[in-house]
């Protein structure tokens, strides 16, 4: 009886063995597709196709200043900003036969193009300009423009700015435009003009034409209040162009633009350290 039961034990077992395997080969087995836990592999998803970059999208460019015809800008300006500024070299102009604004910038030999870029803000009006080389070649470096179309446009119709940048760093500023021609500025009575840029600041002017003399003062616009008022100035009867120091170590310098000189641009430099300093260019509008 009891080599019955063990035989029949054996039996039992192979009988299991057999069915589990039979069972395995079924269910497909493990014929190197399996995963840890004995099921299939999942398929290898393709990689996603990258998404070309669309190419840059250009308009048309506003006329600046009502121009009819080309004219090269008269400049104020400071090349090697903000680091270490120094007068600008840069030239400027308007070239009516293609409707585009032109540069020389130092360092380069001819003079290259500007395309205006397509912006939503700002009421579609463009600001970023990408600059190409005589030859095509789009240039390492892009500029922001901004100038009224039309000199009755709040007062400050003659004059502009732009910035120079190299990807996200800025290399220069200037002012541009049409300046006042000599013999042109009033000798008489007196003159207030106004001046400003965001992040760089603000200012007051006020002008004895017939004297020949200018007071006013400047402030940073992150000085937390600081205000310099201007000293040693520099400007006599009919002059185009003033100047000024302020702070410990501040230069202001100053050019008319427009007839009669309603509008001013301005560079400055100094006055103190950090955000106490003033660098940069500002514009604004004179009257008396």
């Amino acid at each position: 009886m009891t080599g019955n039961t063990m035989h029949t034990r054996r039996a039992l077992l192979c009988a299991t063995a057999v069915l589990a395997c039979s069972t395995l080969a079924a269910c497909g087995g493990d014929d190197g597709n399996a995963g840890p836990t004995g099921g299939a592999l999942a398929p290898t998803a393709p990689s996603p196709t990258p998404t070309p970059t669309p190419p840059p999208q250009y308009t048309a460019t506003p006329v600046p200043f009502n121009l009819t015809q080309s004219r090269t800008f008269d400049i104020l300006g400071w090349d090697s900003w903000p680091s270490a500024p120094t007068p600008s070299a840069i030239q400027f102009r308007w070239n009516a036969a293609i409707d585009k604004y032109e540069v020389l910038a130092p360092g380069y030999a001819d003079w290259s193009r500007l395309e205006a870029l397509q912006d939503l803000r700002f009421g579609g009006t463009p600001h970023h300009y990408d600059v190409f080389g005589s030859g095509g070649t789009n240039l390492p470096f892009y500029m922001l423009v901004s100038a009224p179309p039309a000199p009755s446009i709040a007062g400050v119709g003659y004059v502009g700015n732009a910035r120079i940048f190299e990807s996200s760093f800025a290399r220069a500023y200037f002012a541009f435009g049409i300046a006042t021609a000599p013999g042109d500025v009033p000798v008489s009575g007196t003159m207030t003009c106004s001046f400003g840029e965001d992040e760089i600041g603000e200012g007051g002017l006020t002008f004895d034409r017939a004297a020949g003399t200018v007071s006013g003062w400047a402030e940073p616009f992150w000085g937390g209040g600081v205000r310099y008022e201007l000293v040693q100035t520099s400007f006599a009867p009919g002059a185009t162009t003033f100047a000024a120091t302020f702070g410990t170590d501040g230069v202001l310098e100053g050019r008319f633009f427009g007839p009669r000189a309603v509008n001013v641009a301005v560079r400055a430099k100094g006055g103190g350290q950090g955000f106490a300093a003033v660098r940069g260019i500002m514009t604004g509008v004179c009257e008396g």
